[in-house]
């Protein structure tokens, strides 16, 4: 059957038939506009699909924390370090951490209000105690950021071995509580992101001997990393990042822990990055 013959049929068929009027042709043009529509933003909708999945592969297992706007803190993957390194390894008093704690791993501490560019840094590398700790430019070859996060233990372990009171597992039991040893180069210093006593607002961020009880834990609770040495646990003193501060000011602006909330909480959110960097 040829073509002519197939239009003369059709012309048959359809030849009495009333011509179509405006209405129709109107509904049917914007019939195709909401399927060429349809057709955008599925696309749109798969491509964006697939870069949330890639951002999620690419910071799975150390959040942080996502850079603009970070999930919650959480274990860290990066390479072990020799089993004696722990939380008694350091000068002070060892804290009493139930048997198979997990390996230390290297790490990288990132304020989300900075996004990943600047990163927790001992001011002027000294490993000594007392020794203010930053935020500093990320540089694989500053010394200064070279930390171990160790003694990775649930709150509700802690606890239990007496080294957080009851307010902290009764609020926070579920949650990770963890210590971050300065190890420059890979060596492991035995002194941790702390604080000094007495406790109080607006207390500087130090180095202090690892192992100080519940003064060198940090409670991952979210974004936010808990001072275990709060004496108030339902509003807890946490690590913060002067609001008003940039890295690059002179002096070098330093953390302390102020009450949640205060003084606003982009500086209080924080990101956990493995830094492989390390040898």
């Amino acid at each position: 059957m040829d073509d002519t013959l197939i239009r003369d049929l059709l012309d048959r068929t359809i030849g009495d038939e009333p011509a179509m009027g405006p209405v129709v042709e109107r509904a049917l043009t914007a019939g195709h506009r909401m399927r060429r529509r349809r057709r955008i933003v599925g696309a749109v909708s798969v491509f964006g699909s697939g870069m949330l999945a890639a951002v999620i592969v690419m910071t799975s297992g150390f959040t942080v924390g996502s850079a603009p706007e970070p999930s919650a803190l959480g274990t860290v993957h990066a390479r072990p370090v020799p089993s004696a390194v722990g939380p008694s390894a350091g000068p002070g008093t060892p804290t009493p951490v139930p048997s198979g704690a997990p390996a230390a791993a290297f790490v990288t501490l990132h304020s989300a209000a900075l996004r990943l560019v600047f990163a927790l840094d001992v001011y002027k590398g000294n490993a000594q105690p007392r020794q203010p700790l930053i935020l500093f430019r990320l540089n694989k070859y500053d010394r200064g950021q070279d930390f171990i996060v160790s003694a990775t233990r649930p709150v509700s372990g802690y606890f239990q071995a007496r080294v957080l009171p009851a307010g902290a597992d009764q609020n926070y039991g579920g949650d990770q509580a963890e210590e971050f040893q300065y190890a420059p180069a890979g060596s492991p210093s035995g002194l941790c992101m702390g604080v000094s006593a007495p406790f109080a607002r607006s207390t500087v961020v130090v180095l202090e001997p690892c192992g100080a009880g519940a003064r060198t834990l940090w409670i991952a609770a979210g974004v936010l990393l808990i001072s275990g040495a709060n004496t108030s646990w339902t509003n807890p003193y946490v690590l913060t990042y002067p609001a008003s501060a940039f890295p690059t000011d002179i002096p070098r602006p330093v953390l302390r822990i102020q009450p949640l909330g205060h003084p606003g909480l982009p500086g209080q959110r924080w990101i956990i990055t493995p830094r492989s960097s390390v040898s």
